[in-house]
């Protein structure tokens, strides 16, 4: 009975068990990536949240952790927002934690972990080749790699037996010789490399064990022989690839040859990979794992370049092998008949020769002869094509080399040759450097990513077989991260196009001169400048070269995901556009708040000019890198104003979105977050906070016939209605309807504050009652008017230390909705510009609407937008990109009746009048 058989109930429990390992692995990977910033151990994050999170010493004074939150009602608010912010991805870290502790309880109960168990495990992986790879590595020299896989196993259940580590060296002895004679650093789990040194520093015995491996002669004979073969291996790979080289013939008369040096070239980009890898930090504090580690890059003089060149080269010979063999494969039976059609025809041909009805010259009659080749044409017409023993020399030189695929194909995709691929990221920075210098590397990038795929064979293997639903979160995870890493490395193709084209947007806005429509003759070859543009010529070249060198990769299944090279370019200039064009306005709106004079407007005219240079020279770009430029330039700027417009709100929230589920930001192009420079979370907070602050009403008076603020003092103007035209050209429209939604949230914030501060003056506060009380007896009946204007200076006089609160938010709200007017004013004069189509479809779309919905409040019975359409909510937001609303007509919060409001707000008014002065000059 197979021992993974469906009706086999202990195989198959083994299989779930492994898989659900695998699975779980991949979930606390995934995890990683989504902790919430809280936990990072950041200082700022750790003061804030300091009295609700806790590290374990909670649980040694739970009861005194668990009083102050209770009793602390600031606290527990800040730990219910906390919770109800962070309850979703904590549910998940939860549910892998309960998923580890009921594996390792399944694991105990359905194999309890006794002594002899351990002991039959280890006896079997010391001394048996449990996965059977010593036939694809024959030679003795390979067994260490060979057993590689059951090594990984073999250090993870010693520790199942610390006996044997501790305190039995001949087993350890035993272990050592046969699994790490001539390595110390070992992968367990993809890319999670022990060095062997630190791991086993603490058990006596396996210490000891290993120090004939560690010996100086030993690292030193071995870094050696490593460094030599792949020396001598190099020029054999480079004569293999050059073309016309591998034809069906030579490879078939060489599969051996080919083979051995393959093998040769894995072993060895393996040990000096693992060997030569910077450790972790931990490790890295062992000096004698540093000295080790040392030593091997000084004595096999590893050149990373190139040793990513040797891989590069392997992983491209493997591929065309594997091609060819599959085409081979694919046309056996093909080529078969076609050689036996040919074989009978030329053995019928012979019989009719010796036939004597031919007219060939000394070819005697011979009747023996004639039925010989006539029998052996019949017997040539009746083989079988799977009857290989009958072939002719062709046929059995194909069947071999045909099996002899089996084997490559068993290489390729073993496991032990492919755990050093996991460190390949270490290489990243030199295989940039190579498609940097030549983009035509990517071909043979494409070969190192499609081995790099082969790996993901180890955690999928045992889901798929066990045939759990797991299998495709799984596979999208490690495709994913593959998908992810070679992004990451085909990256530098982007970042080098776009250092190019910074050099262009230099030259097009500070050197080379717009052509006026009109130009005078004698004008002409000043405005030429064509040095400047055969530079800008040359660049624009050089930026095609490296376009064509992306889109010569092939599309390419990673895992399960298929990358598409031209969708791989786009979505790499959008990611380095998107951090430029983020960096650029992070810089570019920090200002400085003792400046004398504001900052404001030389920043926004100097942001204006590099986001005109930005977008004229992608659009410039386009038809050369074969993009929509104008159509990824308004969709990347809109996400990244739409997603800081966001991050700022979040201040403003209680259930707060965060990065994960944020729909502006993307994994693939992400937006980066960089650190805050003062109060605000990001640029549109610093913008929106100097706006803010030079129309400080305090300090400046609005007046409404100039469309200007004036300082209060000197009676000069500080700003006017051209800020807001500035604003567009700065952060477009997108940055402007950014800009006008965080007022409104800033505007909702200042009433929401004011209500408070009523009900509670209202309900609670003495000096209110008592002026209340004074007021209503003076002011009563309202059909007349009171008896003494006194009566007005003893309410003001009796409110004064009301008013202030009051005062200030009234002040910022009437400040943010001039600013939210003059915004809205802007972005309808510009939309009937440069949008007239639009702007009059969307105002004809809500004229009707209106006229519908006051239908339907007349007829009943006439149609309405229902609550589930979405229609009035989409339109909404049209209608303000376009300007088309006034703030001033606004709902911005709901409340509960307030008593005595209007009393309230009257008083407010008669108290802040005597502060206005006409202007006779302004008209007010």
């Amino acid at each position: 009975m197979d021992f993974l058989a469906e009706n086999n109930a202990c195989g198959q429990t083994l299989l779930r068990l492994v898989s659900r390992g695998n699975a779980i692995i991949a979930e606390i990977l995934r995890l990683s990536e989504f902790v919430p910033p809280a936990f990072r151990m950041d200082i700022k994050q750790q003061d804030k949240h300091a009295d609700i999170i806790f590290d374990f010493s909670y649980f040694n004074n739970a009861a005194y952790y668990d009083h102050k939150i209770e009793t602390n009602i600031d606290i527990q608010d800040f730990d219910d927002e906390f919770r109800e912010n962070h309850i979703d991805i904590l549910n998940r870290f939860y549910s892998a934690f309960e998923g580890i502790h009921k594996y390792i309880t399944d694991l105990n109960r359905r194999v309890p972990v006794n002594e002899e168990y351990v002991d039959m495990l280890i006896g079997r992986l010391r001394s048996d080749d449990v996965y059977n790879q010593i036939a694809a590595y024959p030679l003795p020299e390979h067994r260490s790699t060979a057993l590689a896989t059951q090594a990984g196993m073999l250090y993870i259940i010693l520790f199942f037996s610390p006996g044997i580590l501790h305190s039995e060296p001949a087993k350890m002895r035993e272990i050592v010789d046969k699994h790490f004679p001539d390595n110390w650093v070992i992968s367990v789990y993809m890319g999670i490399t022990i060095n062997l040194v630190d791991s086993w520093q603490q058990f006596k015995a396996a210490s000891t064990a290993l120090n004939n491996t560690l010996d100086v002669n030993n690292v030193r004979e071995q870094s050696i022989k490593h460094a030599k073969k792949l020396m001598q291996v190099q020029p054999k790979l480079v004569q293999a690839l050059k073309e016309g080289v591998l034809q069906d013939v030579y490879v078939l008369d060489n599969i051996s040859k080919l083979m051995a040096f393959i093998r040769e070239a894995n072993v060895s980009i393996r040990w000096l990979m693992l060997h030569t890898q910077v450790l972790s930090t931990v490790v890295e504090a062992n000096k004698r794992c540093k000295l080790i580690r040392e030593q091997v890059t000084q004595e096999s003089k590893a050149n990373p370049l190139q040793l990513l060149q040797v891989l590069m080269d392997v992983a491209k010979l493997e591929l065309k092998l594997r091609e060819m063999f599959r085409k081979m494969l694919d046309e056996k039976e093909k080529k078969w008949e076609s050689c036996k059609k040919e074989c009978r025809e030329r053995m019928q041909e012979l019989a009719d020769v010796f036939s004597g009805t031919k007219p060939l010259t000394r070819v005697q009659k011979n009747d023996k002869l004639q039925t010989w080749f006539s029998s052996m044409s019949a017997q040539m017409d009746s083989l079988n094509h799977d009857d290989s023993t009958s072939a002719g020399r062709k046929i059995v030189q194909l069947m071999q080399a045909l099996e002899e695929v089996q084997e490559f194909h068993q290489l390729d995709s073993n496991l032990q040759v492919k755990q050093f691929l996991a460190d390949t990221r270490h290489y990243t920075f030199y295989m940039q450097e190579g498609v940097k210098k030549n983009a035509n590397l990517v071909i043979k990038l494409r070969a190192t990513f499609l081995k790099l795929a082969s790996a993901l064979d180890l955690p999928l293997m045992r889901i798929s077989q066990a045939k759990s639903p797991d299998l495709i979160s799984v596979s999208q995870y490690y495709s994913g991260e593959l998908v992810s890493y070679v992004r990451k490395v085909l990256q530098i193709i982007p970042e080098t196009m776009f250092s190019l084209l910074d050099q262009i947007i230099k030259l097009q806005t500070s050197k080379i001169r717009e052509v006026p429509t009109r130009l005078d003759k004698d004008k002409m070859k000043e405005y030429a400048q064509l040095d400047e543009r055969y530079k800008v010529a040359e660049l624009t070249y050089a930026i095609s070269v490296f376009t064509e060198g992306i889109l010569m990769m092939k599309t390419t299944l990673m895992g399960i995901i298929k990358v598409d090279p031209k969708q791989l370019l786009e979505d790499g200039i959008r990611k380095e556009l998107v951090k430029q064009v983020a960096y650029a306005l992070h810089k570019g709106l920090i200002f400085n708040p003792k400046a004398k004079t504001s900052e404001l407007m030389p920043r926004l005219r100097e942001l204006g000019a590099k986001m005109d240079g930005f977008r004229r020279s992608f659009e410039y770009i386009q038809d050369y890198v074969d993009i929509y430029g104008l159509k990824i330039w308004q969709e990347e700027l809109s996400r990244i104003v739409n997603y800081n417009v966001e991050q700022e709100c979040n201040s403003f929230l209680r259930t707060k979105v965060l990065d994960f589920q944020s729909i502006y930001q993307s994994k693939t192009i992400p937006i980066p977050r960089f650190p805050p420079v003062d109060s605000s979370v990001n640029f549109i907070g610093r913008l929106a906070q100097e706006i803010l602050r030079i129309t400080d009403p305090r300090s400046t008076v609005y007046i409404d016939q100039m469309s200007a603020w004036y300082d209060y003092k000197t009676k000069e103007e500080v700003v006017n209605s051209r800020l807001a035209h500035q604003l567009q050209q700065s952060v477009d429209v997108m940055g402007l309807t950014g800009l006008d939604r965080l007022f409104s949230f800033m505007i909702v914030q200042q009433l929401q504050e004011l209500v408070k501060y009523l009900e509670r003056v209202v309900a609670r506060e003495k000096v209110w009652l008592e002026m209340k009380s004074v007021a209503e007896s003076a002011l009563m009946p309202i059909d007349r008017l009171p008896a003494d204007q006194k009566v007005y200076q003893q309410i003001s006089q009796a409110g004064a230390k009301l008013w202030p609160p009051f005062v200030n938010s009234i002040l910022k709200i009437g400040q943010m909705q001039l600013l939210r007017k003059q915004i809205a004013h802007e972005l309808a004069t510009s939309s009937k510009f440069d949008s007239k189509f639009l702007a009059s479809a969307l105002s004809n779309m809500n004229v009707s609407l209106l006229n519908d919905i006051e239908k339907h409040y007349k007829e009943p019975s006439l149609p309405y937008p229902s609550e589930e359409n979405p229609l009035m909510y989409e339109l909404t937001s049209y209608l303000e990109s376009i300007g088309l609303s006034n703030p001033f007509d606004k709902i911005y919060i709901t409340t509960k009746n307030i008593p005595s409001l209007p009393l309230a707000i009257f008083m407010l008014v008669i108290t802040q009048l005597p502060k206005l002065q006409y202007i006779k000059s302004v008209g007010m």
